[in-house]
Order: C-alpha cells, then structure tokens, then sequence
C-alpha cells in the first residue's frame, strides 16, 4: 500500500483513519496466528468484537469459538475483545 509503512493498524471509524499499533514485519507471528493461511497477503483485515455490546440482544450465542493465536497476536484479552474474522486481501509478488 503506497504511502503506509508496514505495520499493525487499528482503524478508526469515527475518523476514517487508521491508528498505528507498531512498525514493522509481522508476516511470520501473523502467519502463525492464521495457521498457516497468511499467503503472503499485501494486507489483512481483521475484524474483532466486543461482546457485551451484542449480549443484551443475542444472550449466550454472542460468545462464538475464537482463534486464541490471533487474540494473542492483536493483543485482545480473547473474553472482553475477540477476533471475529481475518480476511487476506491480494498477494504481495516477488
């Protein structure tokens, strides 16, 4: 992506802008924490929730089954904040 520098980003909606977490290569500890279904992707989105902000309506289903890796990896506790979902989005060619 032209302009950005790699990294971890947190978007802000509010804004429409992102936020940086950290600078730098991340693809072998992301890879890690997708199990192996990184493909050398130029960006990966994802997609976190926090869950009482959707328990007054849905109750117990709000909680679905997680990849703990990917929490650990974002650095969300996994029961307050959890990864929904991770998208990889074009390959980076050589």
């Amino acid at each position: 992506m032209d302009g950005v520098e790699q990294g971890l980003y947190r978007y802000l909606p509010l804004d429409n802008g992102i936020f940086s977490l950290g600078a730098g290569d991340f693809s072998s500890r992301l890879n890690d924490a997708l199990f192996g279904q990184y493909w050398n992707a130029a960006i990966v989105f994802i997609w976190t929730t926090i869950p009482f902000r959707m328990e007054w309506r849905y109750s117990a289903v709000s909680h679905k089954v997680i990849q703990a890796k990917m929490d650990a990896f974002l650095g969300v506790d996994g029961r307050d904040e959890f990864t929904v979902y991770a998208a990889p989005v074009e390959r980076n060619l050589p």
